[in-house]
């Protein structure tokens, strides 16, 4: 049987049973879901079910370093005024990270990725772009 028919198992055979959606791909899933309901299922073995464990536990750190790694980049954007730290790992996870891209973008864009009144947005940008006239200015 191939990994993938097998995961697709588990994922619907693990996601049945908890009555879990498919949140976060497989990795979350098979993670974390309790040994002995990993190998209930009939094609599993206690190797597969560890080895899938480990790389669904190291692609979920994988990927927790590598968000936190697009906030640190994203640092800059705590300048503007009414930004926070939950709000810049949202604007990092679309790729956001400088002022820059901040001040590119038209305030329904970035009310629509954030949630946030476009008036607020608006305001957040125009912070955002104030370095580009203070060069002018000097």
């Amino acid at each position: 049987m191939e990994i993938v028919t097998l995961i697709e198992q588990l994922l619907y055979q693990v996601s049945t049973a908890l009555y879990l959606p498919v949140i976060g791909g497989c990795a979350l899933l098979v993670a974390y879901v309790p040994l002995q309901e990993l190998l209930d299922i009939e094609a599993f073995d206690e190797e597969t079910v560890n080895e899938l464990r480990t790389r669904a536990r190291n692609a979920l750190l994988t990927e927790a370093i590598a968000q936190e790694e697009r906030v640190q980049t994203a640092r800059d954007l705590l300048e503007i005024k009414g930004m926070d730290p939950a709000l810049v790992a949202k604007l990092a996870e679309k790729g956001i990270t400088t002022l820059d891209d901040l001040a590119e973008l038209a305030a329904d864009e970035l009310a629509e990725l954030t949630g946030l009144p476009e008036d607020t947005a608006s305001d957040m940008i125009m912070q955002a772009r104030a370095h580009w006239f203070e060069d002018d200015e000097a």
